[in-house]
């Protein structure tokens, strides 16, 4: 099962996401947006938060566990720093 909620009228911005597995436990991300693009996800009330640059390009991640990670990229985007 997924349920999804937006933000906006014209549902362009996801702010909750839940999935069920079958057989599963329910999992809900929730998004924080900006004008850059997402600043924060809680996955079941860990938070993980991202940086970004003027371009809206991510350049740091602090994850649930609280490391940092400097030039995160997530798949698709230009190689980071590591």
């Amino acid at each position: 099962m997924l349920a999804l909620a937006y933000d906006t009228s014209d549902q362009t911005q996801p702010r909750t996401i839940t999935e069920t597995p079958t057989g599963g436990t329910a999992v809900t991300h929730v998004f924080t947006h900006t004008a850059l693009g997402v600043t924060e996800t809680v996955d079941n009330g860990q938070r993980s938060s991202y940086t970004r640059d003027t371009k809206g390009l991510l350049i740091g991640l602090k994850d649930k566990a609280g490391a940092l990670r400097h030039g995160h990229r997530p798949p698709g985007q230009r190689p980071g720093l590591g």
